[in-house]
């Protein structure tokens, strides 16, 4: 479990800004070896992420959070998609704004009290209602936020663009403009900003897997998914501590029971071990250590190694004494030890001589100890599969997958992985958990919270569960869900790319992502978004083997769509 408050403390002082508007120390490394700013929410080496990520968490990060108060910035007012859109959807398409945003020089700000799904009493409690703040750290500085506010309430509105005149509002001199992205005009693959950061997108080679084959190298696909992921990983780079409090407890219903066990069972062990050992030493120095070694043989690995350790020293053997019904006894004597053997967050390697190798000694101290502070990284048993399924409605717009083909890849994994036994579940479908406990040679961890039946609307679905429960728990299933070693779901829904993406950005960008074809077949807008993302390229291939099919399931208006790349 995470201690939210206090985290969610030091995450906060993370981000403050030096009394004359400097970024914060992970931001301006003067002491580092190359001189990489070290965002704290970006886990892993660099190469375990997309390319340039930590630099463009810190450029993302200051535009959004200028020096001076946001004095003389340039302002861009967007409200969030209405609620008919899916939360993948509308945060996909916050993303591609932010994109526009930061091309024309321009600071996002989300339209106050415009994300439907925040407003329930769950979010009005903490203050933050109507607010995508509610679930994540915020989008923009307060001062900015002020300011388009008072702009957006004054008499004289601030001028709004149009899909036919975004160039040209958002271009203009005005401090601040509104933009309007409904109805949809193929938004969601907006990444023109990319180019800032040269070809950084390029630096990761593919490894989704598409009906067997691993997909080629897009150069188009690979920038709007670099973009997305990197987008992404700054909106949600911390939950709030409403979501961090919400996931504690969905972990604690899943598996906080096994965990408790297993370590009720270590410590026993462990103690059992300590006693055999003194009482052995009283008697003769020599036979504790055989009696020690001997017990450590037969008990668990975890205990194993703590009895090696305590008698692989070189000093004269001593008695040992340590109370084991006291918590304390489950960490290290010296504090230091978590530092050193449990960072969680890490800090990435950066090249250096054999002299001095990695960053300079102060900024290490200062990173060690902000990662210390910020939290490391939440148990999860491991190796650990997310499947997320999506199913219910979705049939009006893609080819549904049943639970076995998922299986089908899930077995495949095993191919590679032969000890994966442990699967994270997403899904808003009752009957998937049901299907589940026929395969007894996985165990399955999923959120407890009410499902659908059939293939009710997913907006039905919202309202009969309560957007408190339904938004925070599919949250709450993302960050864990993204945290997971490897990955299998249906690249059609815009929920199993946001997985997708928030893993690459995540230090498990090499890990194994499998991808279930999907036949998109629904409105112009969502064809557009397939043709350039849905199914990495799914749709593609299906456009390749027979165009005639295709034009079977969407309407005249998508057609034209289609015209510009067929």
């Amino acid at each position: 479990l995470e201690a939210c408050r206090e985290v969610s403390q030091h995450r906060r002082a993370a981000e403050e800004q030096g009394p004359n508007g400097e970024s914060p120390e992970w931001a301006r490394p003067k002491d580092c070896c190359g001189c990489n700013p070290q965002p704290p929410w970006i886990r892993g080496s660099d190469a375990a992420n997309l390319g340039m990520t930590r630099v463009a968490q810190r450029d993302i990060w200051e535009h959004q959070f200028p020096p001076n108060k946001c004095e003389g910035r340039k302002l861009l007012i967007a409200r969030w998609s209405y609620i008919a859109h899916g939360i993948g959807s509308q945060v996909h398409i916050m993303t591609a704004i932010l994109s526009l945003a930061m091309r024309h020089n321009r600071i996002l700000v989300p339209m106050y009290q415009t994300f439907d799904r925040a407003k329930h009493s769950e979010c009005n409690a903490t203050g933050s209602w109507g607010t995508f703040d509610c679930y994540f750290f915020p989008l923009v500085s307060p001062d900015c936020e002020a300011i388009a506010l008072k702009a957006n309430s004054s008499g004289a509105l601030p001028p709004c663009s149009t899909p036919e005149t975004n160039e040209e509002v958002l271009g203009s001199d005005h401090p601040v403009v509104c933009f309007h992205h409904e109805p949809f005009n193929g938004l969601m693959n907006e990444a023109s900003v990319v180019s800032r950061w040269g070809t950084a997108y390029l630096e990761r080679p593919n490894v989704v897997e598409l009906q067997g084959q691993v997909q080629p190298d897009d150069p188009r696909l690979l920038k709007v998914h670099w973009w997305r992921a990197q987008a992404l990983r700054f909106m949600l780079r911390w939950p709030s501590p409403y979501l961090c409090h919400l996931t504690n407890k969905i972990r604690h219903g899943s598996y906080g029971l096994r965990v408790a066990a297993h370590t009720m069972q270590a410590r026993e062990r462990s103690a059992a071990l300590l006693r055999l050992y003194n009482h052995q030493l009283s008697s003769s120095p020599a036979a504790a250590t055989d009696a020690a070694t001997t017990a450590a043989d037969a008990a668990s690995d975890a205990s194993a190694a703590a009895a090696t350790a305590s008698t692989s020293t070189s000093s004269p053997l001593r008695p040992l004494s340590l109370n084991h019904t006291d918590p304390s006894f489950l960490s290290f004597a010296d504090p230091t030890m978590h530092v050193r053997a449990w960072p969680g967050l890490g800090i990435s390697s950066c090249s250096g001589s054999a002299s001095s190798p990695g960053p300079a000694p102060t900024f290490r101290a200062y990173l060690t100890n902000l990662y210390d502070q910020v939290g490391r990284e939440v148990y999860l048993p491991r190796p650990m599969v997310s499947l997320h399924i999506r199913q219910g409605d979705k049939g009006s717009e893609m080819k549904l997958s049943s639970f076995n083909s998922f299986m089908f890849y899930m077995h495949r994994l095993r191919l590679h992985v032969p000890d994966i036994r442990f699967v994270w579940i997403s899904t808003e479908m009752q009957s998937v958990i049901d299907q589940s406990a026929q395969f007894k040679d996985w165990t399955f961890f999923y959120s407890q919270n009410e499902r659908q039946e059939g293939a009710t609307r997913l907006i039905d679905y919202e309202r009969k569960c309560g957007l408190a429960q339904l938004v925070g728990v599919s949250f709450a299933n993302l960050l864990i869900s993204s945290d997971c070693d490897y990955y299998v779901g249906v690249l059609g829904s815009n929920w199993n790319r946001l997985i997708n993406e928030m893993r690459a950005t995540n230090g498990r960008v090499f890990a194994g992502e499998v991808g279930i074809l999907c036949y998109c077949r629904c409105c112009c807008h969502f064809i557009h978004v397939a043709i350039g993302f849905c199914c990495r390229r799914g749709i593609m291939l299906l456009v390749d083997v027979d165009r005639a099919v295709i034009h079977n399931y969407i309407t005249d208006q998508a057609r034209d769509v289609l015209a510009r790349y067929i």
